[in-house]
């Protein structure tokens, strides 16, 4: 059984090992920030009965954390290598009315989405080649200026 102040030690102790943050421990727990605050510094500690609840809980949050991170990592890498190998360019039109920022946002989520170097499609007589990369903002600039003539390749 332990008082508050062994408590407060171990809990912070168990916290900065197992790197979790504030937020989603009192979500875990069901505490409020207030409770998670009282138990940090000692003012309180859940009742013994329950502090090995409390452990545990953390124990997996921890366990969830770096099974997310995993997958996170997975996904970074198989992103990342998407990006790298692919010599595919698609070509698609978009429907009449289509506003031209929403025909580049649309691209890009589609290059991404399906892998591939480019998406391009023709826009008013203008070529886009839209990458995994390219920035609306640029692709929108870069459109205004060569409008009439030319192609953009973002």
């Amino acid at each position: 059984m332990m008082d508050e102040y062994e408590f407060a030690r171990l809990f912070n102790s168990v916290l900065k090992s197992h790197k979790l943050e504030d937020d989603l421990v009192c979500s875990k727990l069901k505490i409020s920030r207030a409770t998670f605050h009282r138990w940090l510094t000692g003012a309180s500690a859940p009742h013994p009965l329950g502090q090995d609840a409390v452990f545990q809980a953390l124990d997996e949050l921890k366990r969830e954390n770096e099974s997310l991170l995993n997958s996170l990592e997975i996904a970074r890498k198989r992103s990342s290598k998407a990006l790298r190998s692919s010599n595919i360019t698609v070509e698609v039109g978009m429907l009449a009315g289509t506003e031209v920022k929403d025909a580049i946002k649309e691209a890009k989520e589609k290059a991404i989405e399906w892998g591939v170097a480019y998406v391009t499609f023709n826009f008013n007589g203008i070529r886009f080649s839209i990458s995994r990369k390219a920035n609306l903002e640029e692709a929108l600039t870069e459109w205004r200026l060569t409008k009439n003539t030319g192609s953009v390749i973002l």
